[in-house]
């Protein structure tokens, strides 16, 4: 009796330690969600899982026009933004929200959607965390991206189960020979057949290991997605009906994952030895497996529904973080026409910007001194017309523009591989703007800094000039342009607005306030800040020599 008690006991605080220690992952997990909403994420992703993000957008950048290009990407630094944003918790939510900022909306009721979803999140801060401890529980793929897990798998070939069955039928009929017959002969028979069914099990099962890691993948989706469903929800209710809708045919699919492993889900469980005997034996994860990817072939449009749905709700909780997060934010105002108007306009990567506002309909020609601020806003514009498009969200006290197909010309360097120069890829680079400006449906939205720097100035300014009238002339662009040439304000005075920033100096020091003015520039501060940094006096002194006499009589001169 007394043993009867000390085991009751001894179960009773295991059972109680187990209880304790998976409410206090969950009290962990849960501050863990509620900490990453409210402050800086501190995360990194290393090269192979970020080329594993990008694979569902590639897959699909074909069906959208507006598709932000890799270079216009670089030029804005949205690799930095998309990590400042990705609050996601699972494959499918980074993967999606990586194409959601890369596919500009031209669809106000989808913006709305994400604006009301975003919000919801918000507000409901108990089911937000729900949902975020199912998407946690898809977790993350290994090798690839769970798009193209999906992909991977439905592109393996159907193997008939008959050469399974028979080897069954031989162990069966071996075990039936040895006792009913001639023992000896059964021993042989029952040797051979254990040693073919287990050499032929490792080979089939390295084979399809990395389908069996796809499988997997794809049962935790759908899992979460039972899961997330049966919460009820009302802000979400439309797409817990859809899921649901797909649940109903793909719920074979999860029991048929029932005797399936893959390498890494071995937990060394005397349970799990005895279903590993039994899985070589009887081939058991095999069967199942050809049965699964029938069952995924059946239902892949279903599966590839539940992975948008289930991408695009975590996203939406990413954009609520993000919003949480910064200074100030707008909902845009968007809509066909030629305004453009942004009040305290803001880069959201930077820590203590200086925001500042623009109410135009005209193309925009900046100038301004080195480092005063023209390639920043030139940036801050970029990225709030992305924004505003993607994810209803601009980092702005008030965003109003068109929609629009972005793109950009920023940051350029040589290109070795393919024997382009510094100007020659400038060049290309303008020219797939204006053959976009020409071919799109949409009025394109362009960014352009220091346009021709790679050449020398009398051609440079010839050809900035007609480029950039074309932009100002055709009537389908609005073009923003950072330049140093001066001579291009007046050039294109009756094409563009003029706007400029300055700075100051004070004891030497270049001092910048980062304000957007009207008109154009008239400082500059080139030799100055060669002087602030240790350039030798004399040498700075001729220079300001040869400024003042090139000005004065359009000649340059050597000190003789």
């Amino acid at each position: 009796m007394q043993t009867l008690i000390f085991i009751a006991i001894v179960l009773i605080v295991l059972i109680f330690t187990s209880i304790q220690s998976q409410w206090e992952m969950n009290r962990k997990k849960r501050k863990q969600l509620l900490d990453e909403f409210e402050k800086p994420l501190e995360r990194e992703l290393d090269y192979n899982v970020y080329q594993n993000i990008r694979i569902f957008d590639e897959m699909t950048s074909g069906e959208n026009e507006l598709h932000i290009d890799a270079d216009t990407w670089d030029d804005l630094n949205m690799d930095d933004i998309y990590m400042q944003m990705n609050n996601t918790n699972s494959s499918i939510g980074r993967e999606y929200l990586y194409y959601m900022l890369h596919n500009p909306c031209d669809k106000e009721e989808r913006l709305k959607e994400i604006d009301r979803l975003s919000r919801e999140f918000t507000q409901n801060e108990d089911w937000r965390i729900k949902m975020q401890e199912q998407f946690s529980a898809m977790g993350y793929a290994g090798r690839a991206s769970v798009y193209d897990y999906i992909h991977e798998i439905m592109k393996f070939s159907e193997k008939s189960n008959l050469v399974h069955y028979l080897m069954q039928l031989w162990l069966i009929a071996s075990v039936f020979v040895m006792i009913f017959f001639r023992a000896d002969f059964g021993i042989v028979l029952f040797v051979c057949a254990i040693g073919t069914v287990v050499i032929s099990y490792f080979k089939e099962k390295a084979i399809i290991e990395n389908y069996l890691e796809c499988a997997k993948c794809i049962v935790r989706m759908i899992d979460s997605a039972g899961k997330i469903c049966k919460m009820r929800i009302s802000f979400i209710q439309e797409y817990q009906e859809k899921m649901e809708e797909n649940l109903k045919h793909t719920t074979k699919i999860t029991k048929r994952f029932f005797l399936i492993t893959t390498g890494g889900s071995y937990s060394g469980s005397l349970f799990e030895i005895v279903l590993d005997y039994i899985r070589i034996i009887f081939h058991a994860d095999l069967i199942r497996f050809n049965q699964l990817v029938k069952e995924i072939k059946e239902n892949s449009s279903r599966i590839l529904e539940m992975y948008e749905t289930l991408g695009f709700l975590e996203s939406c909780i990413a954009v609520a973080a993000f919003r949480n997060k910064l200074l100030l934010w707008c909902v845009p105002d968007l809509k066909k026409g030629n305004s453009y108007h942004v009040v305290d306009v803001y880069h959201p990567l930077l820590d203590h910007p200086v925001a500042n506002s623009l109410n135009t309909g005209r193309c925009i020609l900046l100038t301004g001194s080195n480092a005063s601020g023209k390639s920043t806003f030139l940036r801050s514009i970029a990225v709030n017309a992305l924004l505003s498009q993607t994810i209803a969200t601009g980092t702005a006290r008030k965003y109003e523009g068109d929609y629009y197909q972005i793109v950009s010309s920023i940051s350029h360097r040589d290109d070795l591989v393919n024997g382009d120069s510094y100007y020659m890829v400038e060049i290309k680079a303008l020219k797939r703007i204006l053959d976009m400006a020409e071919q799109s449906g949409h009025k394109v939205l362009c960014f352009l800094d220091e346009v021709l720097r790679g050449t020398n100035t009398v051609e440079r300014i010839a050809a900035s000039t007609q480029i950039l009238k074309s932009f100002a002339t055709e009537g389908r662009t609005l073009c923003f342009a950072a330049t140093h040439d001066i001579e291009l304000t007046w050039l294109l005075d009756g094409y563009y607005e003029n706007h400029h920033f300055d700075e100051s100096f004070e004891n030497n020091d270049v001092q910048y306030n980062y304000i957007l003015k009207d008109g154009p520039a008239v400082t500059r501060n080139a030799i100055k800040l060669l002087a602030q940094t240790g350039y030798d006096k004399k040498l700075i002194a001729d220079a300001v020599r040869m400024t003042e006499e090139f000005e004065k009589n359009n000649v340059w001169r050597m000190e003789t």
